[in-house]
């Protein structure tokens, strides 16, 4: 079980267009306890949690800080 929050990728007619490419979304789910967002994180059309599934959007935030 991945040890983060995951996104379903959509809710209602709300698509995340970056989801096929989020390790939020593609990584495999415990079947038993996994955490979600409740809401899709999207504002203005951008993701502040979107995790690359090679990492690439967690490590530019790191070296940002």
């Amino acid at each position: 079980m991945p040890d983060i929050t995951m996104c379903k990728g959509q809710i209602n007619e709300i698509v995340c267009p970056y989801k096929d490419q989020c390790y939020r979304f593609t990584a495999k789910a415990d079947e038993y306890a996994q955490s979600y967002f409740m809401e899709l994180p999207l504002k203005d059309g951008k993701c502040d949690h979107y995790w690359g599934n090679d990492g690439e959007d967690i490590w530019n935030k790191k070296n940002d800080v």
